[in-house]
C-alpha cells in the first residue's frame, strides 16, 4: 500500500469512526424510546390493546425494538471492519 493509498484508509478509518460514534450515542435514545412504548402498550386494558389501534401501536413498538437490535448489530459490524482496516495501517 502506497503512502496516497494509506492517506485514503486513513480517511476512511475516521469517517467510520465519526458514524459508529454517532450511530453510538443514538442507540440509547433509541432503546429507551422502545421500552417507553412498550411499557406504555403494557400498561393498556387488554379491550384496548387488542383493538385495532392497540395492534398498530404493537407493530410500532416492535418495529423501533427490531431498529435499536439492528442498530446494535450494524454498531459490531462496524467495530469488526475497523479493527480489520486499522491492522493493514
Amino acid at each position: 500500500m502506497n503512502a496516497n493509498d494509506r492517506r485514503t484508509l486513513r480517511a476512511i478509518l475516521n469517517t467510520l469512526h465519526d458514524l459508529r460514534s454517532r450511530m453510538a450515542d443514538a442507540a440509547p435514545d433509541l432503546d429507551a424510546l422502545a421500552s417507553a412504548e412498550r411499557e406504555k402498550i403494557e400498561n393498556l386494558p387488554d379491550g384496548f390493546r387488542e383493538s385495532d389501534r392497540g395492534q398498530e401501536m404493537e407493530e410500532k413498538c416492535d418495529t423501533l425494538e427490531t431498529a435499536y437490535s439492528d442498530l446494535e448489530s450494524a454498531l459490531d459490524s462496524i467495530e469488526d471492519a475497523l479493527n480489520s482496516l486499522d491492522d493493514l495501517l
